[in-house]
């Protein structure tokens, strides 16, 4: 029993970090071409461009990436957007921590929706979160979620 139990913990972190021991000597292609841009204007604005070219799955293929990601804090950072555009999907997420709710606990809010156009689905996710209240001799973490997967469009 011990030694599943190690095992077990061990194949976990080598899923995490990505690393198949099976096979130890496969390397990955790397990129062969890397552009990135970042860029932060004022306070609470940032701006940050990605374009790859990667070795495509057929001979002599490359595949052509691209991620861009906006993010915009106020009011003391208690609302923060972020729009996030790549070749795969397009993903916009709010969170609110508001001020009036944060005096005596922690509580945060999050919305997230995320379209997929080649299969022409949509992803949405609505986290609440509350905690650092003392209940007793403890303080409890609580957090709702609702997630919608892969909602078919309407065409």
């Amino acid at each position: 029993m011990g030694g599943d139990y190690f095992c077990d913990v061990l194949d976990c972190s080598d899923k995490r970090m990505d690393y198949d021991f099976e096979s130890m000597h496969k390397q990955d292609d790397l990129k062969t071409m890397t552009l990135k841009i970042k860029s932060a204007p004022t306070k609470g604005l940032s701006l940050s461009n990605g374009a790859d070219m990667v070795r495509g799955k057929g001979a002599g293929a490359w595949d052509f990436k691209h991620k861009s990601e906006l993010k915009y804090s106020c009011a003391n950072a208690q609302y923060q957007t972020k729009i996030v555009a790549s070749n795969k999907d397009f993903t916009l997420g709010v969170t609110a921590e508001p001020a009036s709710l944060n005096e005596t606990m922690q509580t945060s809010f999050e919305v997230e929706a995320k379209c997929i156009p080649q299969k022409q689905d949509w992803e949405t996710k609505v986290q609440a979160k509350v905690s650092g209240f003392q209940v007793g001799p403890i303080s409890p973490f609580t957090e709702v979620s609702t997630i919608s997967l892969l909602i078919p469009s309407l065409d």
